[in-house]
């Protein structure tokens, strides 16, 4: 969950880069040098140039990474079904509604695998029931209680690989009045509606 969310568990340590851990993994697995995909949705730099930093990671460990670009509702499509998903794809997640439980919920909840955003066909009762619980109470202590429970089911099976929590950097003529970012707005647009100009 993004660090800003006032459920994160900042008990969970970040991710780091550990080659030796990984090639030891891949000799354990018996796979070999293999190749897999990701998908990317077309329009998006910041997933193309995180695409490449994978790739040359993963190529330390014997994998290839294709890399792919694709419109939206081909990814959406391909996505519905492990029989035609890729290996993997690539989403950018926001803060649609400043609810965690529902940004936990859509992306990792069995009831939504195989639709956007469960693209990873995640299924785990465990964490069903905690979101499910943590949907259910009005007591904020609890509520995180659950939350921390769900985000250390999440880790500890690698459900997906987080990559980046940035923030938002804007620039903007000190003559405009008004510019806000709204803070759960997905894509950060301007309301142009609320700035006016100064003298």
């Amino acid at each position: 969950m993004p660090a800003k969310f006032a459920e994160h568990d900042d008990s969970i340590p970040e991710q780091s880069q550990n080659l030796e851990k990984a090639k030891k993994l891949m000799e354990q697995s018996g796979v070999g040098e293999c190749k897999i995909s990701v998908h990317l949705c077309e329009g998006s730099d910041d997933q193309v140039q995180m695409a490449q930093i994978l790739q040359a990671n993963l190529a330390e460990i014997g994998i290839t990474l294709e890399v792919k670009v694709m419109p939206w509702l081909s990814m959406v499509e391909e996505n519905s079904s492990p029989d035609t998903a890729p290996e993997m794809s690539a989403l950018n997640m926001g803060a649609f509604t400043g609810d965690s439980v529902f940004f936990l919920k859509q992306n990792f909840h069995s009831m939504y695998s195989g639709q956007p955003y469960n693209w990873s066909f995640y299924e785990n009762p465990e964490f069903d029931e905690a979101i499910d619980k943590a949907t259910a109470t009005v007591d904020e202590k609890e509520k995180k209680e659950y939350l921390n429970t769900a985000q250390n089911i999440l880790v500890d099976d690698c459900a997906a690989l987080y990559i980046a929590s940035p923030d938002s950097v804007e620039a903007i003529n000190n003559k405009y009045q008004g510019f806000k970012i709204h803070p759960l707005d997905y894509y950060y647009s301007i309301r142009f509606y609320q700035l006016t100009i100064g003298e």
